[in-house]
């Protein structure tokens, strides 16, 4: 029985083998089409070769001239029943329909055909090791074919059709061909298709020779160079719905603010204004907002109907709405808290509750009734979902601000002996100290997937945001900052001196030892270590905002690693403007003071290299020092001072611009500090102290205001 079966098995398959290719064989041979075929394509007006008429079963055909049925196409076009062209592209992802005469088409993701009858099946090879596939398929059925290039065919088959499905092979480089005769074309759209419609492009083939044609231009990519306008449609030809695209379109591909398509779209607003609907309002003026654009006239003319249709505003429409008006009258923000006050159970994704609060700060709205129905409400979300740690860092600073606003700001006007009222405002602060709580263990479950950025925009909520009513537990601030110190070697100078101030607030705002400690261990050891690392990298400007960092909180900053940088701002000291170049030499000189008064003596071969930075700034300084403000020449006279470096001409180009203003030595007065120090550096360099200029410092310095320091 066993021996039977073994041996009627192989005689079933090779019976339907043999029926199964005769009926492929009662239509002309088919061979599978090489690449160096010459091209072919058809008219309307010209019959396909071998049809006699449109829409008979005629079998597949070849091109004139090639009787071994080969043919490559270049660019194919297939009449279809009512005898109009279509063309197929592989460069799309699927060839669409099914046609009634001979079809040749091609597809690099997969293709979906209803042919008469099984027809055999043609690949193209696009690279050597394909090539190898191509002996395999001469005389062998459809479904042979499709099985020996994937794995994932999908073949269905009637009496008279047969439908084919076959999606790209896994790992291979290879162009199917098919072709046959169809039945009937059937259009693929999205809704019956899983690839699209091409319907108005043309198949190429890679291996065609390119036409002629314009040579390639470089074109820099949007993020770099932005669009051109001329690429945008026209303001004044756009109803509503129309602007309100544009004005998005622009702002996301980073059209510049200076650009006149701006105008041009105010003053299409200003025109059509009564017309536009919440979408377009709020699309419209999202955009201004992101390119910083604050036109009153526009955001005025928009107020009234921006008020009569909040009622139709979505979540997200009213988010953009509330970042866009942060300069808008009382009245307006009243109605727009009135309606976010009516309708906060209808925001319930994340990304909204954020949108919508972070606007709120942004336009300093500290109403306690308001955010004690957000927090309840936030709350309630929070139990349903989860929130992510860049959501919940904009929640917490959003709350923080209005704690901070009730305890510090209004507690300092309430008399010591109204306890009665103090218990009342901690009472209606419990929802937001609550969520607080509530935001410090969530927050934990997604710690590693933040940047630092929003590592320390969540810690700024728990420290500085609140005033330090808040005190942020140690598991977060401990995780926070193992979280960040991970990522710090990994991200960009810019990116380092902007983590670089954001955890230098954090620093500020914290009070015990031991975490000012552990923060400085964590972030600010491994901040430095990657800059000087990459310190080839890093612009003057970015030299400077990091150093600046440093010596205004007096983080250590070692004497060696200092060095490195001193050094990067001695060779992009050709590129660096003098406001940068006053900065980072004042920045460089009060690091090492204060390491200095920490008794750690600065070697001598740091001084030596700022006094060549001082010296190398120099030029730069005497040529703009009628234009510099006078702080930023005070920084570069005390950093001079700090180093012991001598520069006359410095000293005679600020004598120069003061004496040339006398409102400028007016300014000078305002501080003593800088009064003193910038009479004994003219003392020291030779001036006469009895000279007008110096009289009139000392007038000033003895009549002057509060002695602040120069601000770092």
């Amino acid at each position: 029985m066993i021996m039977s079966r073994v041996i009627l098995l192989p005689l079933l398959s090779s019976l339907f083998l043999f029926l199964f290719q005769g009926c492929a064989s009662t239509r002309s041979n088919f061979t599978p089409i090489t690449p160096s075929d010459s091209p072919f394509s058809t008219t309307p007006s010209t019959p396909y070769p071998g049809s006699t008429t449109p829409g008979d079963d005629q079998g597949p055909s070849t091109s004139p001239g090639s009787s071994s049925g080969s043919s490559s196409p270049t660019t194919r076009t297939t009449p279809t029943p009512d005898n109009t062209p279509y063309t197929c592209d592989a460069a799309t992802p699927a060839v669409v329909g099914t046609y009634r005469g001979s079809f040749e088409g091609s597809s690099t993701q997969g293709v979906s055909l209803q042919f008469a009858q099984p027809k055999k099946i043609g690949v193209m090879a696009v690279d050597k090791k394909m090539s190898l596939f191509l002996p395999a398929f001469e005389g062998k059925p459809v479904l042979f074919y499709l099985r020996s290039i994937t794995k994932s065919s999908y073949i269905k088959w009637t009496v008279s059709t047969v439908s084919i499905f076959m999606p790209p092979p896994s790992g291979r480089s290879v162009l199917p061909t098919f072709r046959g005769t169809a039945l009937k074309q059937i259009p693929h759209t999205s809704a019956n298709s899983h690839f699209g419609n091409p319907l108005t492009k043309n198949y190429v083939h890679p291996s065609s020779s390119p036409q002629p044609g314009p040579p390639p231009t470089w074109k820099p990519l949007a993020k770099f160079g932005g669009p051109l306008t001329s690429e945008l449609p026209p303001p004044s030809t756009l109803d509503a719905e129309g602007l309100g695209h544009a004005a998005n379109t622009a702002a996301r591909d980073r059209v510049k603010g200076t650009s006149p398509y701006w105008q041009q779209l105010k003053d299409r607003a200003l025109a059509i204004a009564p017309a536009m609907e919440p979408r377009d309002c709020a699309l419209l003026l999202n955009a201004f907002s992101r390119v910083r654009l604050c036109d009153q006239q526009l955001f005025d003319t928009l107020a009234p109907v921006v008020e009569a249709k909040l009622l139709y505003f979505t979540s997200v429409h009213l988010a953009m709405v509330f970042s866009a008006f942060a300069k808008t009258g009382e009245s307006f923000l009243s109605a727009l808290s009135r309606e976010v006050g009516a309708r906060v159970h209808e925001f319930h994704s994340p990304v909204e509750i954020c949108m919508l609060l972070n606007a709120m700060t942004k336009l300093g709205l500290v109403d306690l009734g308001l955010f004690t129905r957000w927090s309840k409400h936030v709350q309630a979300r929070m139990s349903q979902e989860p929130f992510h740690v860049r959501d919940l860092s904009v929640i917490a600073s959003a709350l923080a601000r209005v704690i901070k606003h009730h305890t510090v700001a209004e507690g300092g006007r309430q008399k010591k002996e109204e306890e009665d009222s103090t218990a009342a405002l901690n009472a209606a602060l419990d929802p937001l100290t609550d969520t607080m709580d509530l935001i410090a263990g969530r927050a934990l479950a997604t710690l590693g997937e933040a940047t630092p950025m929003e590592l320390a925009r969540l810690l700024l909520a728990f420290t500085s945001d609140s005033g330090g009513v808040i005190i942020p537990p140690k598991q977060l601030l401990e995780s926070s900052l193992e979280c960040a110190r991970d990522k710090l070697m990994f991200m960009a100078p810019a990116e380092l001196v902007n983590v670089a101030f954001a955890f230098g607030q954090v620093r500020e705002s914290l009070t015990s030892a031991s975490d000012i400690a552990l923060l400085d261990a964590s972030i600010f050891e491994r901040l430095r270590f990657s800059a000087v690392s990459s310190a080839p990298l890093f612009l003057a400007s970015e030299v400077a905002g990091l150093l600046q960092v440093y010596s205004r909180w007096r983080i250590p900053f070692g004497h060696s690693d200092l060095a490195v940088m001193v050094s990067r701002l001695v060779a992009t000291a050709d590129k660096c403007d003098a406001e940068v170049a006053c900065n980072a030499a004042y920045c460089a000189s009060m690091i090492v003071l204060n390491t200095a008064k920490s008794r750690e003596i600065a070697p001598s071969a740091l001084m030596e290299s700022l006094r060549k930075l001082l010296q190398s700034y120099s030029p730069l300084i005497v040529s703009s020092a009628a234009t510099l403000e006078l702080g930023a020449i005070a920084k570069f006279v005390e950093a001079m001072s700090n180093t012991a470096h001598s520069d006359r001409a410095v000293m005679d180009a600020l004598a120069r611009s003061l004496m040339a203003s006398p409102a400028r030595v007016v300014e000078l007065g305002r501080s003593k500090r800088t009064c003193h120090m910038l009479i004994e550096s003219f003392i020291a360099h030779g001036f006469d102290p009895e000279e007008d200029l110096m009289l009139t410092l000392r007038e000033q310095r003895e009549g002057g205001g509060g002695g602040g320091a120069s601000s770092s």
